[in-house]
Protein backbone atom coordinates (compact mmCIF):
# COMPACT_ATOMS: atom_id res chain seq x y z
CA UNK A 1 0.00 0.00 0.00
CA UNK A 2 0.95 3.45 -1.25
CA UNK A 3 1.79 5.58 1.60
CA UNK A 4 -0.64 8.71 2.39
CA UNK A 5 0.37 12.20 1.60
CA UNK A 6 1.43 14.42 4.90
CA UNK A 7 -0.56 17.01 5.84
CA UNK A 8 1.21 20.01 4.51
CA UNK A 9 3.58 17.82 2.33
CA UNK A 10 4.91 19.85 -0.78
CA UNK A 11 4.61 17.67 -3.96
CA UNK A 12 8.25 16.94 -4.69
CA UNK A 13 8.82 15.65 -1.28
CA UNK A 14 5.71 13.35 -1.13
CA UNK A 15 6.92 11.93 -4.98
CA UNK A 16 10.15 11.62 -3.72
CA UNK A 17 8.73 9.64 -0.99
CA UNK A 18 6.82 7.90 -2.92
CA UNK A 19 9.55 6.36 -5.06
CA UNK A 20 11.52 5.37 -2.46
CA UNK A 21 8.88 3.15 -1.65
CA UNK A 22 8.19 1.40 -4.81
CA UNK A 23 12.27 1.41 -4.70
CA UNK A 24 11.97 -0.78 -1.35
CA UNK A 25 8.74 -2.94 -2.58
CA UNK A 26 10.89 -3.69 -5.41
CA UNK A 27 13.74 -4.86 -3.35
CA UNK A 28 11.71 -6.86 -1.03
CA UNK A 29 9.68 -8.76 -4.09
CA UNK A 30 13.02 -9.72 -5.51
CA UNK A 31 14.66 -10.66 -1.76
CA UNK A 32 11.56 -12.82 -1.21
CA UNK A 33 11.65 -14.34 -5.14
CA UNK A 34 15.24 -14.96 -4.18
CA UNK A 35 14.52 -17.20 -1.19
CA UNK A 36 11.93 -19.12 -2.94
CA UNK A 37 14.09 -19.81 -5.67
CA UNK A 38 16.71 -21.24 -3.25
CA UNK A 39 14.24 -23.38 -1.70
CA UNK A 40 12.91 -24.83 -5.11
CA UNK A 41 9.66 -22.91 -4.33
CA UNK A 42 10.12 -20.30 -6.94
CA UNK A 43 12.36 -19.69 -10.26
CA UNK A 44 14.65 -16.77 -10.78
CA UNK A 45 12.42 -15.77 -13.66
CA UNK A 46 9.02 -15.38 -11.79
CA UNK A 47 7.52 -18.84 -12.61
CA UNK A 48 6.63 -21.24 -9.40
CA UNK A 49 8.74 -24.18 -9.56
CA UNK A 50 6.48 -27.36 -9.92
CA UNK A 51 5.15 -28.85 -6.74
CA UNK A 52 5.91 -32.36 -5.96
CA UNK A 53 3.00 -33.85 -5.73
CA UNK A 54 -0.36 -32.24 -7.09
CA UNK A 55 -3.16 -30.32 -4.98
CA UNK A 56 -0.58 -29.90 -2.57
CA UNK A 57 -1.39 -26.79 -0.47
CA UNK A 58 1.16 -24.29 1.20
CA UNK A 59 4.65 -25.41 1.71
CA UNK A 60 5.34 -27.66 4.88
CA UNK A 61 6.65 -25.95 8.26
CA UNK A 62 9.72 -26.55 8.76
CA UNK A 63 10.11 -28.43 12.47
CA UNK A 64 11.53 -25.63 13.82
CA UNK A 65 8.26 -23.44 13.06
CA UNK A 66 5.94 -26.43 13.73
CA UNK A 67 7.60 -26.66 17.52
CA UNK A 68 7.05 -22.91 17.41
CA UNK A 69 3.58 -23.18 16.57
CA UNK A 70 2.43 -25.78 19.19
CA UNK A 71 4.53 -24.19 22.50
CA UNK A 72 1.64 -21.76 22.75
CA UNK A 73 -0.85 -24.71 23.91
CA UNK A 74 1.34 -26.90 26.27
CA UNK A 75 3.71 -24.23 27.11
CA UNK A 76 2.59 -20.86 27.64
CA UNK A 77 -0.58 -21.98 29.00
CA UNK A 78 1.29 -24.36 31.95
CA UNK A 79 3.55 -21.79 32.78
CA UNK A 80 2.39 -18.47 32.35
CA UNK A 81 1.94 -16.03 34.88
CA UNK A 82 -1.51 -13.74 34.28
CA UNK A 83 -1.77 -10.53 35.79
CA UNK A 84 -5.70 -9.36 35.75
CA UNK A 85 -7.58 -6.84 38.47
CA UNK A 86 -7.79 -8.58 41.53
CA UNK A 87 -4.82 -10.93 40.49
CA UNK A 88 -1.28 -9.07 40.82
CA UNK A 89 -3.37 -6.21 39.25
CA UNK A 90 -4.90 -3.29 41.74
CA UNK A 91 -6.15 -0.40 39.48
CA UNK A 92 -8.82 2.31 41.22
CA UNK A 93 -12.07 2.49 40.16
CA UNK A 94 -11.29 6.12 40.80
CA UNK A 95 -8.36 8.45 40.20
CA UNK A 96 -10.28 11.81 41.46
CA UNK A 97 -7.23 14.01 42.87
CA UNK A 98 -4.31 12.27 40.72
CA UNK A 99 -2.78 13.54 37.59
CA UNK A 100 -1.32 11.05 35.14
CA UNK A 101 1.29 12.17 32.15
CA UNK A 102 1.21 10.04 28.87
CA UNK A 103 4.04 10.79 25.93
CA UNK A 104 2.98 10.14 22.60
CA UNK A 105 -0.59 10.41 23.45
CA UNK A 106 -2.15 11.54 20.33
CA UNK A 107 -3.17 8.55 18.91
CA UNK A 108 -2.46 4.66 18.71
CA UNK A 109 -1.77 2.67 22.00
CA UNK A 110 -0.69 6.51 23.70
CA UNK A 111 -4.43 7.82 23.24
CA UNK A 112 -6.21 4.57 24.57
CA UNK A 113 -4.00 4.32 27.38
CA UNK A 114 -4.62 7.95 28.32
CA UNK A 115 -8.37 7.67 27.93
CA UNK A 116 -8.11 4.70 30.64
CA UNK A 117 -6.54 7.54 33.02
CA UNK A 118 -9.34 10.15 32.07
CA UNK A 119 -12.02 7.79 32.23
CA UNK A 120 -11.53 7.02 35.63
CA UNK A 121 -11.61 10.73 36.72
CA UNK A 122 -7.63 11.57 36.27
CA UNK A 123 -6.14 15.09 35.01
CA UNK A 124 -4.22 13.89 31.90
CA UNK A 125 -1.56 15.46 30.25
CA UNK A 126 -1.10 13.95 26.52
CA UNK A 127 1.74 15.22 24.23
CA UNK A 128 2.38 15.11 20.91
CA UNK A 129 5.34 16.93 18.77
CA UNK A 130 2.50 18.75 16.80
CA UNK A 131 0.06 21.19 18.74
CA UNK A 132 -3.00 20.56 16.65
CA UNK A 133 -2.73 16.61 17.15
CA UNK A 134 -2.07 16.91 21.23
CA UNK A 135 -4.94 19.75 21.09
CA UNK A 136 -7.23 17.61 19.03
CA UNK A 137 -6.08 14.62 20.77
CA UNK A 138 -7.19 16.33 24.50
CA UNK A 139 -10.41 17.54 22.96
CA UNK A 140 -11.69 13.98 21.95
CA UNK A 141 -10.21 12.15 25.33
CA UNK A 142 -12.68 15.14 27.32
CA UNK A 143 -15.72 14.00 25.13
CA UNK A 144 -15.21 10.74 25.31
CA UNK A 145 -14.80 10.64 29.15
CA UNK A 146 -17.56 12.59 29.16
CA UNK A 147 -15.77 15.67 30.73
CA UNK A 148 -14.67 19.07 30.62
CA UNK A 149 -12.18 19.97 28.10
CA UNK A 150 -10.11 21.42 31.16
CA UNK A 151 -9.26 18.06 32.73
CA UNK A 152 -7.20 16.93 29.77
CA UNK A 153 -3.83 19.14 29.29
CA UNK A 154 -2.84 18.95 25.26
CA UNK A 155 1.34 19.67 25.89
CA UNK A 156 3.82 19.77 22.84
CA UNK A 157 6.73 17.62 23.85
CA UNK A 158 9.75 16.36 20.61
CA UNK A 159 11.63 14.05 23.08
CA UNK A 160 14.28 13.63 20.40
CA UNK A 161 15.46 17.74 21.42
CA UNK A 162 17.04 17.72 24.76
CA UNK A 163 16.09 21.53 24.67
CA UNK A 164 12.53 21.01 23.95
CA UNK A 165 12.59 18.30 27.28
CA UNK A 166 13.74 21.04 29.03
CA UNK A 167 11.34 23.30 28.32
CA UNK A 168 8.67 20.95 28.89
CA UNK A 169 9.59 19.61 31.68
CA UNK A 170 9.71 23.65 33.21
CA UNK A 171 6.26 23.96 31.87
CA UNK A 172 4.75 20.90 33.70
CA UNK A 173 5.99 21.88 37.14
CA UNK A 174 4.22 25.27 36.39
CA UNK A 175 0.46 23.42 35.50
CA UNK A 176 0.95 20.02 38.14
CA UNK A 177 1.69 20.65 41.80
CA UNK A 178 2.42 16.44 41.40
CA UNK A 179 2.30 13.46 39.02
CA UNK A 180 1.24 10.03 39.86
CA UNK A 181 1.62 8.03 37.10
CA UNK A 182 4.34 8.66 34.17
CA UNK A 183 3.51 6.65 30.82
CA UNK A 184 6.62 6.91 28.57
CA UNK A 185 5.07 5.82 25.53
CA UNK A 186 6.41 8.14 22.45
CA UNK A 187 8.24 6.53 20.52
CA UNK A 188 9.76 5.91 16.43
CA UNK A 189 10.87 3.56 14.34
CA UNK A 190 12.37 3.34 10.81
CA UNK A 191 10.33 2.41 7.83
CA UNK A 192 11.38 1.63 4.35
CA UNK A 193 10.54 5.61 3.12
CA UNK A 194 10.86 7.20 6.92
CA UNK A 195 12.39 9.35 8.03
CA UNK A 196 14.83 11.18 5.98
CA UNK A 197 16.84 12.44 8.64
CA UNK A 198 17.88 10.08 11.15
CA UNK A 199 19.86 12.31 13.34
CA UNK A 200 18.80 14.40 16.61
CA UNK A 201 19.22 17.77 17.41
CA UNK A 202 22.05 16.33 19.62
CA UNK A 203 24.14 14.51 17.12
CA UNK A 204 22.32 11.37 18.72
CA UNK A 205 20.42 8.60 16.66
CA UNK A 206 16.90 9.97 15.88
CA UNK A 207 15.01 7.01 17.52
CA UNK A 208 17.72 6.40 20.16
CA UNK A 209 17.19 9.69 21.22
CA UNK A 210 13.47 9.67 21.36
CA UNK A 211 12.61 6.50 22.53
CA UNK A 212 14.82 6.48 25.28
CA UNK A 213 17.58 9.50 25.40
CA UNK A 214 14.99 12.04 25.81
CA UNK A 215 12.92 10.18 28.29
CA UNK A 216 16.26 9.49 30.23
CA UNK A 217 16.08 13.14 30.61
CA UNK A 218 12.64 13.80 31.37
CA UNK A 219 12.49 11.43 34.64
CA UNK A 220 15.03 13.37 35.96
CA UNK A 221 14.33 16.61 35.53
CA UNK A 222 10.54 15.70 36.73
CA UNK A 223 11.77 13.71 39.78
CA UNK A 224 10.91 16.41 42.28
CA UNK A 225 7.17 16.32 40.90
CA UNK A 226 6.94 12.58 41.04
CA UNK A 227 4.23 11.38 43.90
CA UNK A 228 6.41 9.46 46.54
CA UNK A 229 4.44 6.45 45.38
CA UNK A 230 4.12 7.14 41.87
CA UNK A 231 4.00 4.97 39.00
CA UNK A 232 6.29 4.62 35.88
CA UNK A 233 5.99 2.45 32.71
CA UNK A 234 7.88 2.66 30.43
CA UNK A 235 6.19 1.21 26.76
CA UNK A 236 8.82 -0.84 25.15
CA UNK A 237 8.77 -3.68 22.73
CA UNK A 238 9.96 -7.89 22.60
CA UNK A 239 12.05 -6.33 20.11
CA UNK A 240 14.72 -5.46 22.79
CA UNK A 241 15.31 -9.17 22.72
CA UNK A 242 17.25 -8.20 19.46
CA UNK A 243 19.34 -5.32 20.93
CA UNK A 244 22.64 -5.49 21.72
CA UNK A 245 24.32 -4.38 25.68
CA UNK A 246 27.35 -3.07 23.81
CA UNK A 247 25.60 -1.22 21.44
CA UNK A 248 23.74 1.24 23.75
CA UNK A 249 26.78 3.26 24.84
CA UNK A 250 28.66 4.14 21.57
CA UNK A 251 31.35 6.13 20.97
CA UNK A 252 30.68 7.54 17.75
CA UNK A 253 27.30 7.85 16.12
CA UNK A 254 25.78 4.61 14.63
CA UNK A 255 24.16 4.93 11.19
CA UNK A 256 20.94 2.31 11.23
CA UNK A 257 19.75 4.66 8.02
CA UNK A 258 22.27 3.07 5.65
CA UNK A 259 21.64 -0.55 5.30
CA UNK A 260 24.93 -2.59 6.72
CA UNK A 261 25.15 -6.45 6.93
CA UNK A 262 24.62 -7.16 10.77
CA UNK A 263 23.17 -3.62 11.55
CA UNK A 264 19.47 -3.59 9.66
CA UNK A 265 17.44 -0.35 10.40
CA UNK A 266 15.29 -2.17 12.82
CA UNK A 267 18.62 -2.22 15.47
CA UNK A 268 17.74 1.73 16.08
CA UNK A 269 14.27 0.45 17.81
CA UNK A 270 15.71 -3.09 19.08
CA UNK A 271 18.69 -0.96 21.21
CA UNK A 272 16.40 1.94 22.30
CA UNK A 273 14.00 -0.82 24.12
CA UNK A 274 16.60 -2.48 25.66
CA UNK A 275 17.96 0.74 27.01
CA UNK A 276 14.51 1.49 28.12
CA UNK A 277 14.70 -1.93 29.81
CA UNK A 278 18.06 -1.36 31.56
CA UNK A 279 16.82 2.16 32.43
CA UNK A 280 13.71 0.27 34.36
CA UNK A 281 16.25 -1.77 36.19
CA UNK A 282 18.62 0.93 37.39
CA UNK A 283 15.12 3.10 38.77
CA UNK A 284 14.13 0.32 40.79
CA UNK A 285 17.67 0.39 42.36
CA UNK A 286 18.36 3.79 43.11
CA UNK A 287 14.36 4.54 44.09
CA UNK A 288 12.94 1.97 44.94
CA UNK A 289 9.79 3.67 46.46
CA UNK A 290 8.65 4.54 42.43
CA UNK A 291 6.54 1.57 40.89
CA UNK A 292 8.69 1.79 37.75
CA UNK A 293 7.72 -1.09 35.04
CA UNK A 294 8.47 -2.33 31.39
CA UNK A 295 6.24 -3.57 29.23
CA UNK A 296 5.62 -4.66 25.49
CA UNK A 297 2.27 -3.58 24.49
CA UNK A 298 2.28 -6.36 21.34
CA UNK A 299 2.17 -6.28 17.86
CA UNK A 300 -0.78 -3.84 17.57
CA UNK A 301 -2.42 -2.06 14.35
CA UNK A 302 -0.90 1.64 14.64
CA UNK A 303 1.11 3.75 12.28
CA UNK A 304 4.50 2.51 13.53
CA UNK A 305 3.77 -0.49 11.22
CA UNK A 306 4.00 1.56 8.52
CA UNK A 307 3.03 -0.36 4.95
CA UNK A 308 2.56 -3.47 7.23
CA UNK A 309 -0.35 -2.68 9.07
CA UNK A 310 -2.93 -3.40 6.17
CA UNK A 311 -1.78 -6.50 5.83
CA UNK A 312 -1.31 -7.88 9.79
CA UNK A 313 -5.11 -6.44 9.97
CA UNK A 314 -6.01 -9.46 7.12
CA UNK A 315 -4.02 -11.99 9.05
CA UNK A 316 -6.41 -13.95 10.84
CA UNK A 317 -3.98 -16.04 13.05
CA UNK A 318 -0.13 -15.99 12.21
CA UNK A 319 0.94 -12.59 11.99
CA UNK A 320 -1.84 -11.32 13.49
CA UNK A 321 -2.02 -7.59 14.96
CA UNK A 322 -4.20 -6.70 17.95
CA UNK A 323 -6.09 -3.59 18.31
CA UNK A 324 -4.36 -0.30 19.75
CA UNK A 325 -7.84 -0.04 22.60
CA UNK A 326 -6.53 -3.18 24.05
CA UNK A 327 -2.74 -2.35 24.10
CA UNK A 328 -3.53 1.10 25.96
CA UNK A 329 -6.36 -0.71 28.49
CA UNK A 330 -2.74 -3.37 29.16
CA UNK A 331 -0.58 -0.13 29.85
CA UNK A 332 -2.92 1.26 32.42
CA UNK A 333 -3.07 -1.72 34.36
CA UNK A 334 0.87 -2.05 34.35
CA UNK A 335 0.70 1.09 36.55
CA UNK A 336 -1.09 -0.56 39.06
CA UNK A 337 0.57 -3.58 39.23
CA UNK A 338 0.94 -5.11 42.91
CA UNK A 339 4.66 -4.03 44.11
CA UNK A 340 4.36 -7.91 45.69
CA UNK A 341 4.66 -9.17 41.74
CA UNK A 342 7.79 -7.25 41.06
CA UNK A 343 7.63 -8.03 37.71
CA UNK A 344 10.68 -7.97 35.78
CA UNK A 345 9.02 -7.71 32.53
CA UNK A 346 4.91 -7.38 31.05
CA UNK A 347 3.58 -8.53 27.84
CA UNK A 348 0.40 -8.64 26.51
CA UNK A 349 -0.03 -12.31 25.47
CA UNK A 350 1.92 -15.48 26.90
CA UNK A 351 5.79 -15.42 27.16
CA UNK A 352 7.74 -19.07 27.39
CA UNK A 353 9.56 -18.34 30.54
CA UNK A 354 11.65 -21.08 30.49
CA UNK A 355 12.48 -21.33 26.87
CA UNK A 356 14.12 -18.24 27.26
CA UNK A 357 15.42 -18.59 30.78
CA UNK A 358 16.86 -21.59 30.49
CA UNK A 359 20.50 -22.64 29.24
CA UNK A 360 18.98 -23.52 26.01
CA UNK A 361 18.14 -19.97 25.22
CA UNK A 362 21.49 -19.91 24.02
CA UNK A 363 20.82 -21.80 21.62
CA UNK A 364 17.79 -20.48 20.11
CA UNK A 365 17.79 -19.06 16.60
CA UNK A 366 18.33 -15.17 16.67
CA UNK A 367 14.97 -14.15 16.00
CA UNK A 368 13.48 -16.84 17.95
CA UNK A 369 12.03 -14.23 20.39
CA UNK A 370 9.57 -13.25 17.34
CA UNK A 371 7.79 -16.64 17.35
CA UNK A 372 5.84 -15.62 20.68
CA UNK A 373 4.70 -12.42 18.82
CA UNK A 374 3.88 -13.79 15.27
CA UNK A 375 1.89 -16.59 17.65
CA UNK A 376 0.06 -13.90 20.00
CA UNK A 377 -3.15 -14.37 19.16
CA UNK A 378 -4.67 -16.90 21.58
CA UNK A 379 -2.99 -15.38 24.69
CA UNK A 380 -3.37 -11.53 23.58
CA UNK A 381 -5.17 -9.29 25.36
CA UNK A 382 -3.98 -9.74 29.53
CA UNK A 383 -0.83 -9.13 31.43
CA UNK A 384 1.60 -11.70 31.49
CA UNK A 385 4.65 -11.53 33.72
CA UNK A 386 8.10 -13.26 31.97
CA UNK A 387 11.57 -12.90 31.54
CA UNK A 388 13.72 -10.25 29.78
CA UNK A 389 17.02 -10.29 27.88
CA UNK A 390 19.98 -10.34 30.77
CA UNK A 391 21.22 -5.87 31.59
CA UNK A 392 23.56 -6.83 34.75
CA UNK A 393 23.98 -3.92 37.20
CA UNK A 394 27.34 -2.81 35.35
CA UNK A 395 25.27 -2.62 31.99
CA UNK A 396 22.81 -0.49 34.17
CA UNK A 397 25.66 2.01 35.56
CA UNK A 398 27.03 2.23 32.23
CA UNK A 399 24.30 2.94 30.60
CA UNK A 400 23.17 5.26 33.24
CA UNK A 401 26.64 7.50 33.38
CA UNK A 402 26.50 7.46 29.76
CA UNK A 403 23.22 8.71 29.11
CA UNK A 404 23.56 11.39 31.68
CA UNK A 405 26.91 12.61 29.89
CA UNK A 406 24.63 12.19 26.81
CA UNK A 407 21.77 14.56 27.92
CA UNK A 408 23.64 16.84 30.38
CA UNK A 409 20.87 15.41 32.74
CA UNK A 410 21.11 17.45 36.21
CA UNK A 411 22.84 14.92 39.11
CA UNK A 412 20.57 12.54 40.08
CA UNK A 413 20.10 12.83 43.98
CA UNK A 414 21.34 10.17 46.37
Amino acid sequence: MAPDRGPGEPAEAYAERLQRHLRWQDAELARLRGRLAAEGRERPGGAAAPRCCSGCGAAPLSAAAALAALLPWPLYRLERRVLEQGRGVDAPASMDGQAALVTGASQGIGFHAAAEFCRRGSRVAVTSRKWPKASRAARELADMAGRQHEAVTPMVLDTSDFDDVRRFAGEAKKLFRRLDVVVLNAGMGYGPTWPTNTTANSGHDLAYATNFLGHFLLVRLLLELLAPNASLVAVGSAAMWQGKLHQLTPKTRPRYDKWVYGQPRPMAYANSKLAELCFVKALRRRRPALRAVAMAPGRVATALLGPELDWCRGRKWLDWCGDPQTSGRLVFESAFVSETVAPEFLYPYAFPRLLFSSPVSRYLPKYAWWWPVRLMRPTFGTLHESVAPHCGVEAQERLWRWSANATAAPAWPA
